[in-house]
């Protein structure tokens, strides 16, 4: 798991980037898990998460589109890193890039653990006059050895796999919805089908519920006790 507590606090054009209004206007986010704001602030009361505290392949990214003035300026934006992995798989990533979605300039590229608040400052000078896009972004890779194979591909596994009954997979799912109700379900403590029956989940919350029990409990009741 990989996420970055996020505010951007300078560089003229920039909109809502404190994300003091408690939304994500003037944003776009995007990814397998989608950004959110969050109120573990640097200043104020809001930022914003990009990534999730939950294992979520793929990126989380948020994007602004701005036009850099003439003259000197300076883009500084304040991060707070949780990245417990190593930066082979995992990266908290700032870019600018080019409307066209070429990479102009990596500002910030880092796997961190600390949770401390850090500043980063960017001079894009040499961009005055053009329109650019401010690229933040975690990455959260698949689990691989330092060979690049899955783990089901490495000898460890092979060597135990006659003692496995079976393999059930996890798909992907979208942490700030499905995560977020088997956290509830958890943190409640209910059973699947307590869940589905009581009023404290909405009808989407138990939709989901079901269809992630469903996956589960397919693939258990294929295999061979």
């Amino acid at each position: 798991m990989t996420s970055v507590a996020l505010t951007v606090t300078a560089v003229q054009g920039v909109v809502n980037g404190g994300f003091e209004n408690g939304t994500l206007g003037g944003w776009s986010a995007s990814g397998a898990f989608t950004p959110r704001i969050s109120t573990t602030a640097h200043s104020g009361t809001y930022s914003v998460q990009v990534g999730s505290t939950a294992a979520v392949n793929g990126d989380s990214t948020l994007t602004q589109t701005v036009a850099i003035p003439s003259g000197s300026s300076r883009l500084t934006f304040w991060y707070q890193p949780h990245c417990p992995d190593t930066i082979t798989y995992d990266q908290i990533q700032m870019q600018i890039r080019s409307t066209a979605g070429a990479t102009l300039a990596t500002v910030l590229n880092v796997c961190s653990n600390s949770g401390a608040w850090t500043q980063v400052s960017f001079n894009p000078s040499s961009y005055a006059g053009q329109t650019v896009v401010l690229w933040f972004n975690e990455h959260f890779g698949e689990i691989k050895t330092a060979e690049g194979k899955p783990f089901m591909e490495t000898q460890a596994y092979k060597q135990s796999a006659g003692k496995l009954t079976g393999v059930v997979t996890l798909y992907r799912r979208n942490a700030a919805t499905y995560g977020e109700d088997i956290r509830k379900l958890n943190t409640k403590r209910h059973t699947v089908a307590q869940a589905l029956s009581s009023s404290d989940y909405s009808l989407m919350e138990k939709q989901r519920i079901k269809t992630f029990s469903r996956d589960v409990f397919g693939q258990l009741g294929t295999l061979n006790w």
